[in-house]
């Protein structure tokens, strides 16, 4: 492998991470109503596992209420079930057709607290961008070591690798910056 692919891995590791913190941001429960909080939810019924928007439609109905229309109507209780057991706060209503899940209001506290837990995972994202950019670092000495590049290109290549992780951090402090200023919005 040369330096330049070891480059690129580096930068690819570091767009998965960046990816990986937007997924979870979009879980997260602001205060309104949205179809990805459920996207995790994994129900039991016609004897197997599957998620939740195989089974059903999941929309918003308002800015405060999904609404969850199964497409058979008997695992309309297993569908309640397994949300209730997902841990996410959430009880949803049964209506006979549809289950409607209505989101509170989030208190002040409850933002500060979801706002820690932000910075906590935006955090893990640059660890994990710094133990890529220490395996990169690693090869790149590797093939110097070896007599494929030169000490130059070492440091040149050293250079380029922190303009992505530095990039790539910048990415991480952006999207916190938005998902903490939505959830602060009251």
């Amino acid at each position: 492998m040369d330096a330049n692919s070891s480059l690129k891995d580096a930068k690819n590791d570091f767009q998965k991470s960046i990816d990986y913190l937007k997924s979870e941001y979009n879980k997260v429960q602001a205060g309104k109503a949205s179809p990805a909080i459920l996207e995790d939810v994994k129900v039991e019924a016609y004897g197997m596992t599957q998620p939740l928007k195989s089974l059903a439609v999941i929309t918003p109905q308002d800015a405060q209420t999904l609404n969850i229309k199964p497409f058979d109507k008997s695992v309309l209780k297993d569908i309640d079930s397994a949300i209730q057991a997902a841990n996410l706060g959430l009880n949803p209503t049964n209506m006979g057709e549809l289950l409607l899940i209505t989101f509170p209001p989030l208190t002040e506290e409850r933002r500060v607290q979801i706002c820690k837990s932000l910075k906590s995972q935006a955090e893990d994202i640059k660890v994990s961008i710094r133990k890529a950019r220490q395996k990169a670092q690693q090869r790149f000495k590797d093939l110097e070591s070896e007599g494929e590049i030169s000490k130059d290109e070492l440091v040149g290549f050293e250079k380029k690798l922190q303009v992505e992780v530095d990039s790539a951090n910048s990415d991480v402090e952006s999207i916190l910056k938005n998902k903490e200023a939505e959830i602060m919005k009251v």
